[in-house]
């Protein structure tokens, strides 16, 4: 990591950003009656809970359902502030009957965080999300592999929000998921062992988090908002522009190194397996021009290949044939088919794959009728700008002349694949 450690912070910022830019309930009755709501559902509600607290006083069990049902039709209504207003109290009474740190009253926060999105009140929703975190570390402990599916599942909620259309995404939002990334690689490791390949996969998935948050950071020439970013304290000076890109770069590295690591320590592992994720690497250092760094993985992922006793006919195949980089592929497989079967309507693409990884001279030399102009500019648009694995000839990178892609146009991913943003 030495690379690094000399560099101008100021001048690595900007580098990187540069690089970075080319390439988202049930209704329980209370226990002595039967409830229904009916026409108006809110006013039935209200009922239901006038009749719980005078029957059990204003921390009877039966109301955190209540309040709970009431917020999700106000939520249907569009009365988003009596709705947050419904999951508060549902909270507040969990709290009351099971403690401040009772796990009952996460269902009820993730409820708060989703109406303080809804609400366009980020900063209340991280708040939800870390109090989620901060219940179940008291309850199972930060480092107990019981946290995975607790992670998992934030994480899961945060994405899900984030995809919706309607939701601008912030750098601190892809600073809070390489955060809860980050816990998931290390409590996957805790739980099953470097490796395993569930370990190598979650690593990836970090790298790929370090990868948005610094795309992110450059895409909105933002930092993140220390107010909006889960566990700030832990951070320090990270939040500002310079920090916040040179650590995830270095993360990132080191997340796909540490993949590497998994796949060696795997018994399971095929030596393709091991030699994509060294690839993956190589992938990392091109993208943010690192070449030579990249060339030295490239050809070591061609040295694993060629001296496996299973694989060695490979070698020239798969690393000697230029490929889209594929640290952020998610859509495929992790290793690609070398010998992809003949598809009827591919895709003819003549190219020069430089040492760089970039292409020049790119030519649609064959394509199906149906392809369209404008589907050919589309994709010869997204060429211009992709990255490709160089070819290594006789174990070292070299350029290509007249290399002829075959693609399937159908295939949404097919020149997308080809840069990591």
């Amino acid at each position: 990591m030495a690379k690094t450690s000399e560099l101008d912070y100021s001048y690595r910022m900007k580098r990187l950003i540069l690089c970075a830019l080319l390439i988202a309930s049930p209704i329980l009755g209370a226990q002595d009656f039967a409830y229904s709501p009916g026409a108006d559902p809110v006013r039935d509600y209200l009922e239901a809970i006038e009749h719980a607290e005078s029957l059990g006083g204003a921390y009877a069990t039966e109301l955190v359902d209540l309040y709970h049902g009431m917020g999700q039709s106000l939520i249907e209504l569009g009365e988003l502030e009596g709705a947050r207003d419904a999951f508060h109290r549902a909270a507040l009474v969990s709290r009351a009957n099971s403690g401040p740190n009772g796990l009952e009253q996460t269902s009820y926060l993730y409820s708060i965080a989703d109406i303080e999105f809804l609400a366009g009140n980020p900063e209340v929703a991280v708040e939800a999300l870390e109090q989620i975190y901060r219940i179940h570390a008291r309850h199972h402990g930060e480092d107990n592999p019981d946290m995975l599916p607790v992670l998992e599942q934030i994480s899961g909620w945060y994405t899900e929000r984030l995809a919706r259309s309607d939701v601008s995404v912030r750098p601190s939002d892809y600073e809070n998921l390489s955060y809860l990334a980050e816990r998931i690689a290390y409590l996957t490791e805790a739980q099953y062992g470097l490796g395993h390949p569930q370990s190598a996969s979650n690593n990836r998935t970090l790298a790929q988090a370090h990868y948005r948050a610094i795309y992110q950071v450059a895409l909105t020439r933002q930092s993140p908002d220390p107010e909006l970013v889960m566990n700030a304290d832990e951070f320090g000076d990270r939040l500002n522009p310079d920090r916040t890109v040179i650590s995830h770069f270095l993360a990132g590295e080191v997340a796909l190194q540490r993949a590497v690591e998994s796949w060696q320590e795997n018994p399971d592992a095929t030596d393709l397996q091991l030699a994509e994720a060294v690839a993956q690497v190589g992938d990392w250092n091109l993208a943010f021009e690192y070449y030579r760094s990249a060339e030295i993985n490239y050809e070591q992922a061609y040295r694993i290949l060629a001296a496996s006793a299973d694989f060695a006919t490979l070698a020239d195949r798969y690393m000697g044939q230029p490929a889209p980089i594929r640290f952020m592929n998610t859509g495929e497989s992790f290793v690609r088919d070398p010998n992809p079967p003949a598809v009827p309507g591919s895709l003819e693409i003549s190219m020069t794959v430089m040492d760089n990884g970039r292409l020049q001279d790119v030519e649609i030399i064959d394509a199906p009728e149906s392809l369209s102009e404008t589907q050919s500019q589309k994709i010869l648009g997204v060429l211009q700008g992709a990255l490709f694995r160089p070819a290594v000839v006789n174990g070292e990178v070299r350029t290509l002349e007249d290399f002829v892609w075959k693609i399937t146009p159908l295939s949404s991913n097919a020149a997308k694949n080809a840069s990591p943003g």
